[in-house]
């Protein structure tokens, strides 16, 4: 990195820099240095900018759970490939087809049963 230094002007409403402000200087933090501690993680974690969005300006939660659905197929799917590699014969109902509310249900009965609370 170079010595040479930039510049960066923001126009910003009045009330809230006088707010911002007084949070920062209550840490002992100035503006400046959270603009450059952004712009270092930014140019350090580029591939994490989805995330610096979010904790900016705000979650999508629906594409948050479009990320866990592709998670929990995901795993499914690896466990299904680790039952072939091992030779296990998986049941014939899958527990991926099964509605979420029929499989918390069981596993309730099943932790409940266990604890002697259900039989």
């Amino acid at each position: 990195m170079s010595n040479a230094m930039a510049q960066i002007n923001v126009r910003i409403d009045k009330d809230l820099k006088q707010a911002g402000d007084a949070v920062l200087a209550g840490e002992g933090i100035s503006p400046s240095e959270v603009v450059r501690a952004l712009w270092n993680k930014l140019a350090q974690h580029g591939e994490a900018l989805d995330e610096v969005k979010r904790v900016l300006f705000g979650g999508d939660d629906s594409a948050d759970m479009a990320r866990h659905a592709e998670l929990v197929w995901a795993g499914w799917k690896i466990s299904d490939e680790f039952y072939q590699l091992v030779g296990l014969e998986r049941s014939d109902s899958s527990l991926h087809e099964q509605p979420w509310d029929e499989l918390y249900a069981e596993a309730m009965d099943e932790h409940y049963a266990q604890r002697g609370l259900y039989q």
